[in-house]
């Protein structure tokens, strides 16, 4: 799982450009925002009964999902099925690397299709679960990809936002006598969500 995780973490440096302004830029703005302790999208204009689960991943912030949606998109992912890749497969049960390979291997995002809203959705179950990787994946393509309304950046920022508290969280955890507070706990640590997150 490390080998795969590690083959796609290179396959995203050489399909993933820099672009000025973009998330890989670092920009001042991006980086607190991101990194602010109080920092929530505007009033939401969509709620979750306007679209369906699959358009969650494109039209929801981060802090509007928890682990009732998290559920329901697991069930729609299980009754999936594919003629793709057992990679596909990997990716639609819950694999954070299948998922992440996946999504590069079909940037970039040029359209939204109902193969582009399942395969980022798996990526946004196993955001949803916790994986730091498929959070900032998911961050990079909501910020590139032609969503049709104008809050692309404030979903991608509302998900770096939830990454970084959810690090936070995992460094102020106390750390059992004998236990390693680094290395592949944070894939293993559970939900994300803490705090008043709407379920």
């Amino acid at each position: 799982m490390c080998t795969q995780a590690k083959e796609a973490a290179e396959v995203a440096q050489t399909k993933i450009k820099p672009q000025p302004g973009g998330l890989t830029d670092h920009s001042p703005r991006v980086e607190s925002l991101a990194t602010s302790d109080c920092w929530e999208p505007t009033a939401w204009p969509i709620r979750l009964d306007d679209v369906t689960p699959l358009e969650w991943w494109r039209t929801m912030p981060a802090n509007h999902l928890g682990e009732g949606q998290q559920r329901v998109l697991g069930e729609i992912l299980d009754k999936v099925s594919l003629v793709k890749s057992g990679q596909w497969l990997s990716a639609m049960r819950g694999d954070a690397a299948a998922s992440i390979a996946v999504v590069i291997e079909a940037m970039p995002v040029n359209r939204i299709t109902l193969e582009v809203d399942l395969i980022m959705t798996a990526l946004m179950v196993c955001a949803l679960g916790g994986n730091p990787g498929a959070v900032l994946v998911l961050a990079h393509i909501l910020h590139r990809a032609p969503l049709d309304h104008p809050f692309a950046q404030e979903l991608s920022i509302s998900w770096l936002a939830l990454n970084f508290r959810h690090a936070r969280h995992m460094q102020k955890r106390p750390v059992a006598v004998g236990s390693k507070p680094d290395g592949p706990a944070l894939e293993n640590a559970g939900p994300i969500f803490h705090g008043s997150m709407q379920a």
